[in-house]
């Protein structure tokens, strides 16, 4: 369903017209068996995380010094052209290929002429 609205200028435009809501609510009661079943489920989950947090906290290390920063630098510049290299074959192989997938298609439809529509 839509209505007819006039903008500032006189034009006239069509926008949908809401025609209702909806709302809607849920209650949930558990069983004695549910509740237990979640408690056990969050007792494990909780478990699991603080254990999570200690051995993370055993990996903190201070503050990186300068050298491993150059070092981290320059690692992420033989990144980079490690990604460049590996691009550059890429293209060419992708080069040769379609080279060859060219000259197979030439010959195809030299063979075949114009009796097929491709």
């Amino acid at each position: 369903m839509t209505e007819e609205v006039k903008d500032d200028e006189g034009n006239v435009t069509e926008e949908p017209k809401l025609i209702s809501t909806v709302k809607q609510s849920m209650e949930v009661e558990y069983t004695e068996d549910g509740i237990r079943l979640a408690h056990d489920n969050l007792s494990k989950e909780k478990s699991f995380m603080d254990k999570r947090l200690i051995d993370l906290e055993e990996q903190f290390e201070g503050e990186m010094p300068e050298d491993l920063k150059k070092l981290k630098d320059q690692l992420q510049a033989i990144g980079k052209y490690d990604a460049s290299e590996k691009a550059r074959t890429e293209h060419k192989a992708i080069q040769e290929r379609l080279k060859i997938v060219n000259a197979e298609i030439k010959s195809l439809t030299d063979e075949i002429g114009t009796r097929l529509k491709f």
